[in-house]
Formats: structure tokens, sequence, C-alpha cells
């Protein structure tokens, strides 16, 4: 029996995994656990949570594979600071980083207080722990493989090739040029200035018209695999990354300047309007899927496979991801369903099993986290004395339950549900969601106001019963999206029939379902859908400006905290009174 340890450490969504032989067995992001959103350094607590799932200790753990390498890409990190005596900051706090990478093994020595580290460690090239995340865990025997994002180990993209047990990165795109960068950079800009916040431009975007895409054209080239960002309208081209990965909430400067926001010509008084900033974001989502695709048409071209595994934090916009397999000629498509830096962990651990038993692993389910007993939560509700502030209710049978969120549902309640094991990525699964009717048109409205506390435009996905799924969107050449990576289509307007989980430009970020991946959900699914006709559901996080809920302590205290209806916690149900 060989278990590897996996880890994203000190990068944004901190995250471990663990494997049992080829097996992802568990995996969880430490913001989850700490209740930081994407927080960044050595994910203690995670680390713990595999080991303890797993029943072993440290010392029982062959290989510990980090998604950082620092000697990787040396050669150019040296040229680099060689002509850029200005971005001398930046070089000495990415060495801040990488020197806690590289000492990652006294992290280990102090938080389990032994003198020695049995295990061996392994540095894993950012981008190659990517492409590991997409290719190792697919069932393709061969693929085109391709890592996008902000940045990592001094690149921001790499393409490559995986042929079964090999694994080659052909070429790579460098410091400071980078397409997250871009997107995080309008993003900014456009006043989302958390760390993450791309996913609201992306939203956005379907509202506004593609007005500026000519003035991109001045801040981005590109052609086949490369591309450049034009120095003139980036602030960190001069003054560096300056941003802080060790045991915190990633905070970055603005990284756009004055010529660029005169370049689209915002100022104070028109910086806010809405017309105005969803027009720029269209624009952007336009350049920054030219610039994909012009990647993926050099991919088609030159690596002969119909496959494709895609990885990084730009293969979380799902809107793009839709339109990738309808505009190439590649058939198949793999991407991670926590693609971005904390599917890092299981992509080091992936490529770990390769390097020692030249063998792919899998991945069983995309629930990998934690998972609850109704005794333990009978004793939590006990113990934050819900039995006298609520409606408690005890139900056997999965059935029973059923039939009642399905008769809330129609009378148009909101319900929380935690049941199963933690989904692994960005997205709720059904295990973390709340859930409501797709046909009510106020429901949208309601949820982003009285309970999530976002921005209005922000769409609603649907859960679709797998069976379904090509009635409903348009699905040429895609099997299934089970980890709701995509936006489709809707192949009829939907607006009167469900309005609630469609976006405007009558398209939905949906997750199909089938009875394998999640047997109470399908069950969910198909009574709502023997009562009104319709295979879907409204599904969103089951949060409030917060981590997705992990434990069932932060299931009632969100629920406590919102407007929702009622909650079901495993077999419990919690009304209001």
């Amino acid at each position: 029996m060989s278990y590897i340890l996996g880890i994203n450490a000190f990068h944004g969504n901190s995250s471990a995994c663990i494997l049992k032989n080829n097996e992802v067995v568990f995996a969880i992001e430490e913001e989850r656990i700490n209740r930081i959103k994407n927080w960044s350094g050595f994910p203690i607590k995670s680390i713990r949570m595999c080991l303890d799932y797993a029943g072993k200790n440290l010392d029982e753990i062959k290989c510990i594979a980090i998604n950082r390498n620092f000697k990787s890409n040396l050669k150019h990190k040296i040229l680099f600071s060689i002509k850029n005596y200005n971005n001398f900051k930046y070089a000495i706090n990415k060495s801040k980083n990488l020197l806690n990478l590289n000492n990652i093994e006294d992290y280990f020595l102090k938080e389990f207080k032994i003198s020695k580290l049995i295990p061996k460690i392994l540095f894993v090239d950012h981008h190659l722990a990517h492409v590991s995340s997409s290719y190792l865990t697919s069932n393709f025997k061969k693929s085109a493989v391709l890592s996008l994002d902000g940045f990592g180990d001094f690149a921001s993209c790499a393409v490559g090739f995986g042929n079964s047990n090999d694994l080659k990165i052909k070429h790579k795109v460098f410091y400071p040029h980078s397409l997250g960068i871009l997107y995080q950079s309008i993003t900014q800009m456009l006043g989302f200035k958390n760390y993450g916040d791309e996913y609201k431009i992306m939203g956005m975007s379907a509202l506004g018209e593609n007005k500026f895409e000519k003035h991109f054209q001045k801040i981005i080239s590109f052609k086949d695999w490369d591309y450049k960002l034009n120095k003139n309208y980036f602030s960190y081209f001069d003054k560096g990354l300056n941003f802080n990965f060790n045991n915190i909430k990633p905070i970055f400067p603005n990284l756009y300047n004055k010529n660029m926001l005169n370049l689209f010509g915002l100022n104070k008084k028109n910086l806010h309007s809405n017309e105005l900033r969803a027009d720029i974001a269209c624009s952007l989502q336009v350049t920054f899927e030219k610039a994909l695709f012009s990647i993926l048409h050099y991919m088609e071209k030159n690596f002969n496979t119909n496959n494709l595994s895609y990885s990084g934090g730009c293969a979380m916009n799902s809107l793009a991801n839709g339109k990738i397999l309808q505009n190439t000629k590649f058939k198949n498509l793999s991407i991670h369903s926590a693609s971005y830096d904390a599917g890092g962990a299981i992509g080091a651990a992936a490529y770990a099993y390769l390097k020692y038993f030249k063998k792919k692993i899998i991945i069983k389910s995309n629930y990998l986290g934690p998972v609850f007993n109704n005794n333990e939560i009978k004793s939590i509700i006990k113990k934050n004395n819900l039995f006298k502030k609520f409606q408690v209710q005890f139900k056997k049978n999965d059935e029973d339950i059923i039939k009642f969120i399905v008769k809330k549902i129609k009378q148009k309640k909101i319900v929380g549900l935690f049941r199963g094991r933690l989904e692994w990525g960005a997205r709720a699964l059904g295990n973390r969601s709340i859930i409501a009717d797709p046909r009510e048109k106020n429901i949208k409205e309601i949820i982003n106001k009285k309970i999530k506390l976002r921005e209005n435009f922000r769409p609603f996905a649907p859960s679709v019963l797998h069976i379904h799924a090509n009635k409903w969107f348009k699905f040429n050449k895609i099997k299934e999206v089970s980890n709701m990576m995509q936006v489709l289509k809707f192949k009829k307007d939907v607006r009167k029939i469900a309005p609630a989980i469609r976006h405007v430009d009558n398209t939905g970020r949906l997750q199909t379902v089938k009875k394998k991946d999640n047997q109470f959900y399908f069950k969910l699914l198909n009574e709502f859908y023997k009562e009104t006709k319709i295979p879907m559901l409204l599904n969103t996080s089951f949060n409030v400006q917060e981590p997705i809920v992990c434990k069932p302590y932060d299931a009632i205290k969100c629920f406590q905290k919102s407007k929702m209806d009622c909650l079901i916690i495993e077999n419990f149900i919690i009304n209001r009174k």
C-alpha cells in the first residue's frame, strides 16, 4: 500500500490531498477549514485532515509532492532580474516565498513535533502540476495539455503533450506576460479588488456589448501559443507583483496604471457606470477567448490527438470552456474540478505517482472532503440550542426528506442542503448547496439580495438530470458537465420556463447529474421532474460571502445569519418557526 501527500503551499487557495495507491481518496482546501477565503500559506489543517481520513501517520507517507519548484525556469529568472533592476523588490518578495517552499521541511518538523521527516519531498513545477491535474486524472491515452493562469514558477502558460506515461512541456510564456494577469487587472480596474473576483467580470460580460476590442488590441498581442502584454498599461512591469502568500488572505496592489484608465476613458464620475463596465467586461471576454483559441488552434494543428487537457486559473472561465469543443477539432475535454491553484495539490501528487510507478491516477468522485454522521449533527444541534430556536425534525428515509424539499421548493422556499462529503473544487454540486425552484422569476433577486448578499447581475446555475441535458442545452460534442465547469446555450429561450437559472444571453453554467455521481441529489432532481416536468433545480454554493460551508456548524451559522427558509443537514430538517 502506497500513500502520497499532495500540497499547494504558500500560494493562493492552499490545499492538500492524499493518494491511496493510485486513487485520490481525500482532498480539501485550507479555506474551507479556517474560513478565510482564498487563504494562502502552509495548509496544516488540510494536511492533518488528509492523514486522519487515511488513518496514517506522517512517517507512513511515501512522498510529499508540492506544486512549486524554485529551480524551475531559473535561467529566465536570473536574466529578468539582471535586465530589470527596478523589479528588485519583486525579486526579493518572490525569494522570500520561495524560501518558505525551500524550507518547507521545517514546517513539518515544527507542526508535527518530529526531529526527522521520513517522506521524501518532491517539488513539481507549477504548470507541470497543473497539466498533471487534468491529464493524469483523465482516461486519455494521449492528449494535448494546456495550463493558463496568472503566474507560477515565473511562467503564465505551458503548452505540451501527454502520451501514456510521458508528459512534456513544449512551450512556455514567461513573466511578465500573462492572460490571467490581464483579466485580473481589468477586474481590479472595474472595481472588484478581491483576489479571485474575475468570475464576476465573466458574468458581467453577458450584459455588455463588444465596444472596446480595439482598445484591448493596444494592450495585448498574440500569435499561435505566444502572447505579449504592453508594459505601458501595467504598474507591475516596473514595481513587480508585491503580494503576500504567507499564511494570509492574498492581497494584490492595483496591477493597472493611469494609462489604462485613460485608454478606456474611466474617471471618478463614470467608473461605476454599469453599462460602461459591462461593455469593457464584454470586450475583455472576447479578447481572452481570441487569445485562448489562438493557442488551441496552434495545438490542434501541431499535436496529433482529439483530446485536450486544460488547467490553470484561466480554465475557471466556464464561459470560454463551453465553446472549446464546438470551435476546435478536439473531441474530448478534461478540465480538473479545481483547475485553479488548489488543484495543483492533486496535480503534484499525480506527477509523483507517475514518477514512482509509471501510471496515471484516478478520481472516482467530485466529492472528496469530510462527511459527518447524524449523531455528530444531533450533538451540534443540541449544543447550539436549535431545538428551542427552530422546528427540528429527524427523518430516517431519504424519500421523506426529498418529498419535503420538493414541497418546500414548490412553495417558493429556499433550502440549504448539507449532505454527504464536501465537494472538491470551487463549485457546489448538491452536497453543500442552496437550492430553489428555477421557475420562479423573483427567486434570483431574492437569493442575491437577501441571502447571498451579492451583485444583482450575478447568475445562478442549473443542476440538470444528465439524461435530459441535451434536450435543454446545446450539447454539440459534449458528453457531460458533472463539475459545472462549462457554460452552454439553452436550446430554446427559457426566460418564461426557468428564468431563475437563465443568464441574459440565454446561457447556463450547468451541472449534469447522474445517479452514480450523487444518488440523493439525483433522486431529488428526479422527484422534482416528476412533479413539474422540469428536470432542473437552481443550485448555488452554500455560503454567504465566505468559503463554501464545510462542517455542520458552518452550515448552521450560515443558515442563522441568512434568510434561508430551511436547512437540510443529513437527516435533520431545520425550519424557521
